[in-house]
């Protein structure tokens, strides 16, 4: 065997060829580098990958992964990208909660809306109730309450030898459908200057007779006695044609005030200007008064002036 002969390379260092065909130089290696991220860049971005894998590729290269395996750094990797995918999980998962919440909180909101609309339609339904329930109460009220008025007023002379005496009675008439309560009276009479003023029309006195009428039922007030010569201011001849004294005005005048039977309080006022002259019927000694209603007193209820004043005289309720 020939010894000139030997295998390549065997305890020869590697010639200079070899060397330039393995060395790059570091300039061409920066070139070579720029030209596939042109091509990369080239790619169009439909083709690039995800952004969670591009993020663990990085993380990767970041801890050198392709080196070789190193556990620690592995694990770490793994762990942080554990715990990326959680919060990303936890983020997804808080979102599709807030967007329920908002889907709740509009629906309360609707709701609350709705309830507000159906409340005001529930008041205004509760309004047109009373309303109605009111009305037919008045009506009620107003065709079944006691109606008190003055239906007549009856008067005659009294001769007592030396003196004459007149005797006035009004009648008073419930004409309702129910009974009037509680009810207190008072009558006047007498020569005045003008019509009663409300001091002397409503009278000082105090303590009263109180009775009750049914309905469509009558009675008298209370008979007032007064002397001639005080109510017409001098006695007349009753023999004369027309007995009529020739001094001042003469009025009579009367108040009832009482309670209906769903307790509302009522005032009828009555009140009346004897004319002159007055008449002797024919062939009798009695003689015909010509009466005129007074432009005050002749009223109901809150229609008079003095009606709250003459409410207060009526007896309390009982509880």
């Amino acid at each position: 065997m020939s010894t000139d002969s030997t295998t390549p390379n065997q305890g020869h260092p590697p010639s200079d060829q070899q060397s330039e065909d393995k060395a790059i130089p570091y300039g061409l290696s920066r070139e070579a580098n720029k030209d596939n991220s042109r091509e990369h860049e080239d790619i169009p971005r439909a083709h690039k990958k995800p952004f969670p894998i591009r993020g663990l590729l990085f993380i990767c290269r970041r801890w050198k992964w392709t080196r070789g395996p190193n556990w620690a750094e592995m694990t770490t990797v793994l762990v942080t990208s554990g715990i990326l995918l959680a919060t990303c999980v936890q983020a997804w998962i808080y979102w599709q909660q807030s967007l329920i919440m908002k889907a709740q909180v509009e629906q309360t909101e609707r709701s609350v809306i709705l309830g507000t609309g159906q409340l005001a339609v529930a008041g205004r339904n509760a309004k047109i109730a009373e309303s109605a329930a009111a009305t037919a109460r008045q009506s009620l009220v107003s065709v079944q309450r006691a109606f008190v008025n003055y239906s007549k007023l009856d008067y005659s002379r009294i001769e007592d030898g030396t003196r004459n005496y007149w005797q006035l009675d009004p009648t008073i008439e419930n004409s309702g459908a129910t009974p009037a309560v509680a009810i207190i009276n008072y009558i006047g009479a007498g020569q005045l200057p003008d019509e009663p003023d409300e001091a002397t029309f409503r009278g000082n006195e105090t303590q009263f007779y109180v009775s009750s009428l049914g309905p469509k039922g009558q009675r008298g007030v209370g008979a007032l006695i007064r002397d001639e010569s005080a109510l017409f201011g001098e006695d007349f001849d009753i023999t004369r044609r027309d007995p009529t004294p020739r001094k001042g005005r003469t009025f009579i005048w009367s108040w009832v005030a009482y309670r209906d039977i769903f307790g509302s309080a009522h005032v009828t006022e009555f009140c009346t200007e004897v004319q002159l002259p007055m008449l002797r019927k024919k062939g009798t000694q009695e003689v015909k008064w010509n009466l005129k209603d007074c432009e005050n007193h002749s009223c109901t209820d809150k229609y008079c002036a003095d009606y709250q004043s003459i409410v207060e005289l009526l007896p309390k309720r009982p509880e």
